[in-house]
């Protein structure tokens, strides 16, 4: 492989996402032996060499142990899809949608490992909200906008 070739590699594996990021480092890694992790980064911390300093958000964990919620289109005018994963072991979640003052808004309770709800958003007023997902012990919080 050619130097320019390389860099370009190099430059997808750190400044990408997606399939464009993994494939670039799945290249680097095999033939010239870099290594990558995707690991959580530590939000706090003293000594690194300690993993018991760190301390990890309530997101990092829920997405750490599977949990991971996805809005699409967001923002929305009419309708929007939110796919669910729920972690493992964990098959009950309940989704709800938060205005900016507070107010719960909308609540649905979720079944099964995977699935989608569609929403119809005409109905509540422009502005920032919040979609939240309990399962279990874990919760995970994304931002949603209505136009």
């Amino acid at each position: 492989m050619i130097e320019s070739e390389k860099s370009q590699l190099l430059d997808l594996a750190e400044n990408s996402t997606g399939d464009a990021r993994s494939g670039a480092r799945s290249i680097l890694s095999f033939v010239y032996g870099n290594e990558y992790c995707d690991c959580i980064t530590p939000i706090e911390g003293g000594n690194k060499s300690s993993y018991s300093s760190y301390v990890y958000s309530q997101d990092d964990m829920a997405h750490a142990m599977g949990l991971n919620i996805n809005v699409k289109p967001n923002p929305s005018t009419v309708y929007s899809s939110i796919d669910y994963t729920l972690p493992i072991g964990i098959e009950k979640a309940n989704l709800q949608l938060i205005n900016a003052e507070g107010k719960f808004i909308y609540t649905e309770s979720v079944k099964g490992v995977q699935g989608q709800i569609t929403l119809n958003v005409s109905n509540y007023p422009a502005g920032a909200y919040i979609i939240n997902i309990q399962a279990g012990e874990y919760k995970l919080s994304k931002s949603f906008i209505i136009h």
